[in-house]
């Protein structure tokens, strides 16, 4: 059997080294507790920033959104008055006929069966076009036109989106 010296320190040793492990435990737990909350810290900035650049992704897509519709209208609206133009136009053109003015040699030709008036100075005719030939012109300009507005849609959406 262990002498009573030695039991006292063994004693003394096990109280140190209790005394050391939960000192060694508190100092940890105050660490990982000093550690925890600057993680806490830093994520809550980090979530306020995310939240803040949702925020303003959103504003900018809502607003781009905006500016495409309006475009849109815009371009509905050019198209529906294309539209009308162009029916008009071809209405005119089926009532009184479409014509154009073309120099012709004054010897005659085949251009006076077509002609509807007189000769102008310079062998100037105002000679008018077949209906087939007319309406043709003026669903080709219409197209044309219906085209550019499409193009001019188009530039004003990449004009905004560079913004």
């Amino acid at each position: 059997m262990p002498s009573l010296a030695t039991l006292k320190w063994i004693a003394i040793g096990v109280v140190v080294a209790a005394a050391f492990g939960a000192g060694w435990s508190w100092n940890g737990d105050r660490l990982q507790a000093a550690w925890d909350a600057e993680k806490a810290e830093l994520n809550a900035k980090a979530v306020e920033a995310v939240q803040a650049a949702m925020t303003n992704a959103l504003q900018a897509e809502r607003e781009a959104a905006q500016k495409l519709a309006a475009t849109s209208a815009k371009y509905q609206k050019a198209l529906k008055e294309k539209q009308g133009e162009e029916a008009a136009a071809i209405d005119r053109a089926r009532t009184g006929g479409l014509f154009i003015n073309a120099k012709c040699p004054s010897s005659g030709g085949g251009v006076s069966e077509a002609s509807s008036g007189a000769s102008g100075r310079d062998g100037e005719t105002r000679v008018e076009l077949p209906r087939e030939d007319g309406e043709f012109l003026i669903r080709l300009a219409a197209e044309a036109d219906r085209v550019t507005e499409q193009l001019n849609a188009c530039q004003s959406i990449l004009e905004q989106e560079r913004k």
